[in-house]
């Protein structure tokens, strides 16, 4: 706050840095003390509001006419481009038709899952007669039963879970907390029956069905493995 400029002390500012950020700037301290050179880095602060403020950092030494040396911090705000960074991040990982989990990212979130020792079910399905969709109603209502399907299965399946649109009109689920077959068959009915409900005008009351199969997780697989199974 410009009111407060004038009363700020060197404690004040420390204080909206987290110890984590704290001991960031300390590094930066020492790494400048032991080299000439300008150390660039990033770090955060709270702001009055409680937002977080991404800064990029710098600190050099600087001689001074008494023969002193003194270390300058200075900070540029780069909230706006980390958040845009973290926009577009967002925006490389998601269906653009669905907003879940595209391919690349999908398969990556699960390996991950699996790499952390996390197991569960596996669930490959796709959309009966599809193409008889996109034929006789047009793209447009094509388009509408895969968003109607993504909704469905997050209406389903947890915020935990892993949802992924392959391509075209197939799918991924991977549910590591539904490790026993009776949960799983019991989430895969509810899926199916919500699938059921989706009413869309433009099909003429045309019912959308899906062909599923799904496998329990047991061990360390690979996305293909499971995929084939």
């Amino acid at each position: 706050d410009p009111a407060k400029r004038s009363s700020v002390t060197l404690d004040d500012i420390k204080a909206r840095f987290s110890e984590d950020e704290r001991q960031k700037i300390a590094k930066a301290r020492e790494l400048v003390e032991l080299s000439s050179e300008e150390i660039v880095y990033q770090t955060s602060l709270k702001h009055d509001d409680g937002q977080d403020i991404h800064l990029l950092g710098h600190a050099k030494t600087i001689n001074l006419s008494s023969g002193d040396k003194v270390i300058i911090f200075s900070f540029i705000d780069i909230t706006a481009q980390k958040n845009l960074e973290e926009n577009l991040l967002i925006l490389s990982e998601t269906d653009s038709l669905t907003a879940i989990s595209n391919r690349r990212s999908g398969e990556y979130k699960i390996r991950s899952a699996i790499s952390d020792g996390k197991h569960g079910m596996f669930c490959l399905f796709d959309v009966n007669k599809f193409k008889f969709i996109n034929d006789n109603y047009g793209h447009k209502a094509g388009d509408k039963v895969l968003v109607e399907i993504a909704n469905c299965m997050k209406k389903t399946f947890r915020d935990s879970d892993i949802l992924i649109r392959i391509g075209g009109d197939e799918f991924v689920v991977f549910a590591p907390d539904a490790n026993d077959k009776n949960i799983a068959t019991n989430i895969l009915n509810r899926l199916i029956k919500n699938i059921e409900k989706i009413e869309i005008p433009e099909l003429d009351g045309h019912k959308i069905t899906i062909s599923l199969g799904a496998v329990m997780v047991e061990a360390q697989e690979s996305f293909e493995q499971m995929y084939t199974k």
